[in-house]
Parts: structure tokens; C-alpha cells; sequence
């Protein structure tokens, strides 16, 4: 198990801010889940780019897309990391994102994602599911709450990491609810990959049941997330603690940073005796 710690700017580690108490969750109407179609996104790609790179591995990403090279961002809800149920946080790359992306890129014992369905759950900017399609994915979803994050962020970074001669059929995108978005449509992968996702108590029957429903029986999900998130009162432990109690999954941990709120990469998978 590597316990390398990346380093990245201050603004990839600040804690979580602005949000509402926890249980507003109870109280809250969620959005529904529906699929946002690329062919209808192609005008959103324009905006200046850049590049983050792990060893060999090259990613293309929007760093703004208005005439004015600023960072995008959801105007109303910009003072804010969370609100439940209006903004999930999508338009902040989240430490943890760049530690699995690191992890994926450079493990002891690789990730074989050739030929692989993969979906990118609460995809955010999408560099997780971009860091499989240069691994070699052959079909990746992305997932994230507001439609306005796969808007303005996500399709905008795929479309600039791909070319004429890649399927568009195989990259397909969906927004809204994790309750709404499992009954959708009956795909399921076989890699799923998510990112501090996990921050929020409220929601981990949800992100569990998500997980159970949309990966494939010999399927495998990477999980990367803090101890505890403050402010929020979610975390590892906790999440942890609903997958025992539901033993649907069995799980290891594969990477661990130590410094400072601890970090997490979960590999985790069906146990064998499990039947979808």
C-alpha cells in the first residue's frame, strides 16, 4: 500500500464552507436525474486550457470559457463549497480527486481499464473519468448533481482530450439525484471511480445503494475521500461503518496519506457470495 502524499495548492485542501446544517437534507427537494446529450454541448468547448500531467500521463482541461478567461463557476452559489440539494460542489476540484487520479496513474500493480465501462460518480470537472479514457477505457459515464457543472466543466474538458476519430456514443452524461439517477437506466460498469463523495452522512444509503446498483458482479470501485469532513460531520469511518452493516461489499484500503486529516483510497468490491 503507498502512503505518498501529493502536494497541491492551498486552495485544493480548504475545508468545507458556507454549507447548511446537515439534517436541512431531510427537508430539501432533490433534483431528478436525467442525461444531458453531448451532440447538444458542442458550443460550450470554447475557453482557454491548460494541462496537469502525472509521469507519461497528458490531461487537457478548461481553465476558463468566457471571453474574459475567467474560471467558471455557478454565479449564485459561488460564496459557497455545498448547499444540499443546489449545489453539490462540482465547479472545486477536490484534493482527493488528484490523489486517485496520481494513484491510478502510477500504482505498484496497474489498473486495466482497457476495454473498461467505467462511470465517473460525481464527476466535477470529469478527471477522473478522463484519467480512464487515457488509460484506456473504452466507454465512460460522468455523474454530477447540477447540470451546470457537466455544462460549463466537464463536457467542455472532455471534448478537449478527444478527437475526431473517438465514438462520441461512448461517453455519455447524467445529472440530478443519486436516488433518481439508479433508476434511470440499467447500466452498469465495470470500473467506478468517485471522489469525496462521501462528506455528507445524509447521503451514504444513497451513494451506497448507487454503488450496489450500477457496478457489475465482478466489477470494482475506487473510492477516495478524509476522515472526516468538518463542518459536515461525514467521513471514511462512517461510510465504513454502512458498509459493514449492509455486507454487500468487501474492501481494502490501497492508499493512505497520513499528514495532517487523513486520506483514503477504498478499493472496493462484491462479495462473492453476493447476488445483485
Amino acid at each position: 500500500m503507498s502512503n505518498f502524499c501529493f502536494k497541491f495548492s492551498s486552495d485544493a485542501s480548504e475545508t468545507l464552507t458556507s454549507i447548511l446544517e446537515p439534517n436541512v437534507c431531510n427537508k430539501v427537494e432533490w433534483l431528478p436525474a436525467k442525461e444531458i446529450l453531448l451532440d447538444d454541448c458542442v458550443h460550450q468547448t470554447t475557453g482557454k486550457k491548460s494541462i496537469f500531467k502525472v509521469n507519461d500521463l497528458v490531461v487537457f482541461y478548461v481553465v476558463s470559457s468566457d471571453e474574459n478567461n475567467h474560471v467558471v463557476s455557478i454565479d449564485k452559489y459561488n460564496q459557497s463549497d455545498l448547499i444540499p440539494a443546489k449545489y453539490e460542489g462540482g465547479m472545486k476540484i477536490w484534493e482527493c480527486t488528484y490523489d486517485l487520479v496520481n494513484y491510478l496513474s502510477t500504482s505498484d500493480k496497474p489498473i486495466n481499464f482497457e476495454k473498461k465501462s467505467v462511470l465517473d460518480l460525481g464527476c466535477g470537472a470529469g478527471y477522473l473519468g478522463l484519467t480512464a479514457f487515457k488509460l484506456g477505457a473504452e466507454s465512460i459515464h460522468f455523474q454530477d448533481y447540477n447540470e451546470e457543472v457537466l455544462y460549463q466543466l466537464t463536457i467542455p474538458n472532455l471534448i478537449s482530450n478527444i478527437d475526431k476519430e473517438n465514438d462520441s456514443s461512448n461517453f455519455k452524461f447524467f445529472t440530478g439525484d443519486w436516488e433518481s439517477f439508479v433508476k434511470l437506466n440499467n447500466f452498469q460498469y465495470d470500473i467506478i471511480l468517485t471522489s469525496e463523495t462521501i462528506y455528507n452522512t445524509q447521503n451514504h444509503r444513497k451513494l451506497h445503494m448507487t454503488l450496489k446498483k450500477k457496478l457489475k458482479k465482478d466489477g470494482i470501485i475506487f473510492l477516495a475521500a478524509k476522515t472526516y469532513y468538518f463542518g459536515v460531520g461525514g467521513g471514511t469511518r462512517q461510510f465504513e461503518a454502512l458498509v459493514n452493516e449492509e455486507g454487500v461489499f468487501d474492501s481494502t484500503v490501497c492508499w493512505k496519506c497520513s499528514s495532517g486529516n487523513i486520506k483514503k483510497i477504498k478499493l472496493i468490491f462484491l462479495k462473492k457470495n453476493d447476488s445483485q
